[in-house]
């Protein structure tokens, strides 16, 4: 079934995200299903909204999406980049049908959401996380970040 192979993990927020939302540590709940004939991920992570430039992120809720066999390897391959090019950060696109990202009610839908992709500044490991635009308001709105080399295979 959907839950086979539900595994638990740990996350820890980027740095722009600890100084915006307080810092620590997320739950995040992971498991590894066939779906439409490929290995997915199934994730569900801690979300932010932050309205304007000058407000406090206020939490939202868990986001629900899938990562595919691609966007992990296209994951992969952007971590790869930063750490030959030294750039501080890369953006991933990914097929909303796949990825099928499911918002917290109280976020409605999001008119656009990227994965950005960032090297830790201690041990240079990569992690995501997904950044996007309410559709409602266009707020900011993004999710705790996941290491790469966390992600199952």
């Amino acid at each position: 079934g959907l839950r086979a192979g539900l595994r638990e993990t740990l996350a820890v927020q980027p740095g722009a995200a600890r100084e915006l939302a307080g810092g620590g540590a997320a739950y995040v709940q992971q498991a590894v299903i066939e779906r439409k004939g490929f290995a997915m991920s199934a994730y569900d992570i801690e979300s932010w909204c932050k309205p304007g430039p000058q407000e406090q992120s206020e939490p939202m809720g868990q986001m629900h999406f899938f990562i595919s066999e691609t966007d992990h390897l296209n994951l992969e391959q952007a971590e790869e980049r930063l750490r030959q090019s030294g750039e501080k950060e890369a953006w991933v696109d990914v097929d909303p049908r796949t990825f099928d990202l499911k918002p917290p009610p109280e976020c409605g839908p999001l008119s656009d959401y990227r994965l950005r992709v960032y090297l830790r500044d201690d041990d240079q490991r990569g992690q995501f996380h997904i950044v996007g635009h309410r559709a409602s308001d266009g707020a900011t709105v993004y999710t705790n970040a996941l290491m790469i080399d966390m992600l199952m295979e």
